[in-house]
């Protein structure tokens, strides 16, 4: 039951605030409408300037026609009976002159005053002409004007299609102009069009383009108005939140502006009418409140009548009666003394529904016996009206025929005159056809000769154009081949660096491994507790470095001349990392670091190169080591996701900076870091492995924060079981 109220609520509301949209129309409208000051004195003015030619230049239709046409437009400005007479003397004019520009105007004149009589029919009888003339003749600004009130003409009988076709095309030839306050005006047709239909979403699209258009052109009033329409527009497609908000951004531009007050009120009542709808009849009854108060002040009866009503519908709702039925009452009044008949037939029909609510159905059924016979009148009147049309229409189908019989009979006294001139015209005829092709064939050899000189040269544009092209392929092939042999003379310089740094390093290993050995027998020999001892200690740690730095240099050189062979085999990565951990657990001990490998009781397989692997993995956890301070941890775990292991080393040192992480991979780099117990780095270790994980089909990298730690990841195909 609350449902079906609800429902029945938001109907009336759409029909009541449709209402409420044709109010606000004027509003806007009223912006764009030139200022007429003293139009009585114009038409009269104009009148005496008409005679004055009359007397002085009688035979000047031109001047005539321009002052018949503004004198009909200023009378009928001014709702004076004597119109039609100037602009049928007009109309009658423009038959007799060659003036388009004035004719046209004459039969805009026309139209207005038809359509001002409310016999739209006619009017879009002499708007079509007139619309049809400025368009040969592309004055934009008239075609513009007169596709406005054909669109107006339309819509007046509801044919609201017709009437959109105008409107768009108003639009069009305002944008044209370009007149931004003309294209507005069509637009909020367009919207109102649609409003009429029942489109709201199509209407409300182009409310929201006249509301960026007016934002463009920083119209207050317009901007205002354009909020509030979008906000009733919202709410009626049930959008309440959308609502609130355009409509309280209207409030919020109006909100100190004397001049706005109308527009107030009426963003006042729109917001009412959103939570009248959602049922927080405390919260519209607030802004229902406001709006009447801005009504009283300004004494208008459109807003009287609306928020009224409002405020009526609110205390029904909350079964205060006798509020609601003095609200009403005050918005009949209202309705009675703006003469509108449509809202005093709605008032009465909402009156006695309150009463009938109040069970005060004597006077339930009063109202409502009022409201019928203002609608049976109504009715009444629209058939008359109809008749009185089909009167007009059937007297104006016989004034056509008429003419059409007139101009048969011009026709037969023209055709006797039309034969003499055919033999004129013959005459002319066949002398244009001797002169026509004669002509043709002058032009044609004309623009052959001319045609043939530009071909020439452009030929030769072409030819030193092409002359040109040979002489720079030329240059960027003696170009191309210079930097070929340059590139050849780098590739064999880099060949005899390779080679001549495999020759050093397998030269120095056999010196080196004599020393090492001479150092370890001297270590034999020395006493324990002489300062010998430390002396070649350091040395055969210095001995071990130069080699380290040897064989990680004959690495690179396998690496880089791709000599590398793989001898790929299945590996459990549980026990290989338990034997890296071992190999470095001595080390680890020294500085009090803890390396800690998680207990996995699942197999992770790879297959891969056995020393390829011990390398990488003693790369990673050497460098973890170094640069770790002492007291802390390292942490070694294994990931299996997507058919692919994943190996991760990650240490609480100083962690990698952006920039060094940039240059990581790259041989003999020197980071900022530096190892916390003095180690020796080469620079050449990370470096390799990237090279050993690449050639096994693999990827590392690693993710660090400054001060958190660095985190190598290496990842590899799992072995199928």
């Amino acid at each position: 039951m609350q449902q079906n109220q609800r429902t029945n609520h938001q109907v009336l509301f759409i029909l009541y605030n449709k209402r409420w949209f044709y109010y606000l129309l004027p509003g806007i409208f009223c912006l764009f409408a030139p200022q007429t000051f003293s139009q009585s004195y114009l038409s009269d003015s104009l009148i005496s300037e008409l005679k004055k030619v009359r007397i002085k230049s009688p035979r000047n239709k031109k001047i005539q026609l321009n002052l018949l046409n503004q004198i009909g437009e200023a009378l009928l400005k001014e709702g004076s009976p004597e119109a039609l007479k100037y602009i049928r003397q007009a109309m009658i004019m423009g038959t007799q002159t060659n003036e388009k520009v004035d004719k046209l105007q004459s039969q805009f004149v026309m139209g207005l005053f038809y359509q001002k009589n409310d016999q739209p029919q006619q009017a879009i009888k002499y708007f079509k002409a007139a619309l049809e003339t400025s368009k040969i003749e592309k004055i934009h600004a008239r075609s513009a004007e007169i596709s406005l009130h054909l669109g107006n003409c339309y819509r007046s009988f509801n044919e609201i299609k017709s009437s959109l076709f105008h409107y768009f095309e108003a639009a069009s030839f305002y944008r044209k102009i370009p007149n931004q306050k003309g294209y507005i005006e069509a637009i909020n047709n367009v919207a109102g069009a649609f409003y009429d239909l029942g489109e709201y979403r199509n209407s409300l699209k182009y409310f929201l383009n006249v509301l960026k258009t007016a934002q463009s052109i920083q119209n207050l009033r317009l901007i205002a108005v354009s909020f509030n329409n979008v906000g009733s527009t919202y709410n009626i497609l049930g959008s309440h939140d959308k609502a609130q908000e355009y409509l309280k951004k209207g409030l919020n531009l109006v909100a100190e502006r004397k001049n706005l007050e109308r527009i107030k009120g009426a963003l006042l009542s729109s917001l009412g009418e959103v939570y009248l709808l959602q049922q927080s009849y405390d919260k519209a009854l607030k802004y229902f409140a406001q709006a009447w108060d801005i009504a009283q002040q300004l004494q208008n009866q459109h807003l009287t009548i609306v928020v009224a009503r409002d405020l009526a519908k609110v205390y029904a709702q909350q079964k205060n009666y006798t509020n609601a039925i003095t609200y009403q009452k005050k918005s009949l009044v209202a309705a009675q003394t703006s003469k509108n008949l449509f809202e005093v037939q709605a008032s009465y029909k909402l009156i006695s529904a309150i009463y009938k609510a109040s069970k005060d159905y004597e006077n339930a059924f009063y109202y409502y016996d009022k409201y019928h016979q203002l609608r049976d009148s109504s009715d009444q009147k629209g058939q008359i009206e109809a008749t009185r049309r089909m009167e007009l229409r059937f007297q104006n189908t016989q004034k056509e025929q008429a003419i059409k019989l007139l101009t048969k009979e011009k026709q037969i006294q023209e055709a006797h005159f039309q034969h003499q001139k055919n033999l004129i015209y013959l005459s002319i005829l066949i002398f244009l056809l001797i002169l026509i092709p004669s002509f043709i064939y002058y032009r044609h050899s004309k623009e052959k000769k001319h045609t043939r000189i530009l071909f020439e040269e452009r030929n030769k544009i072409i030819a030193l154009q092409n002359e040109k092209i040979r002489a720079q392929t030329y240059h960027m092939e003696r170009k191309h081949e210079e930097l070929q042999n340059k590139n050849q003379a780098l590739v064999t310089l880099n060949q005899e660096k390779n080679v001549l740094v495999g020759m050093l390093a397998h030269d120095l290993r056999s010196p080196l491994n004599q020393l090492k050995g001479l150092i370890q027998l001297c270590q034999m020999t020395a006493a324990h507790e002489d300062e010998t001892t430390d002396y070649l200690q350091k040395a055969m740690q210095s001995t071990e470095r130069l080699q380290t730095m040897i064989d990680r240099i004959l690495d690179l050189k396998v690496i880089e001349a791709q000599e590398l062979t793989i001898h790929t085999e299945c590996i459990d990565l549980n026990i290989l990392l338990e034997e890296v951990i071992n190999n470095y657990q001595e080390q680890a001990q020294k500085k009090l670091i803890k390396i800690i490998l998680p207990f996995y009781d699942k197999n992770f397989k790879v297959n891969l190169d056995r020393n390829f692997i011990l390398q990488i993995m003693e790369n990673l956890l050497s460098n973890a080591l170094k640069f770790s301070p002492p007291h802390k941890h390292i942490y070694i775990a294994l990931n299996a996701q997507a058919r692919k292991v994943r190996i991760t080393v990650k240490d609480e040192g100083p962690g990698i900076s952006p920039e060094d992480q940039k240059k990581l991979f790259g041989k003999f780099q020197r980071l900022s870091a530096q190892p916390t117990g003095g180690e020796h780095t080469v620079g050449l270790g990370l470096s390799i492995v990237k090279k050993f994980v690449e050639a096994m089909n693999g990827k590392i990298w690693c993710e660090s924060t400054p001060g958190e730690g660095a985190c190598f990841i290496v990842e590899f195909e799992q072995a199928y079981a």
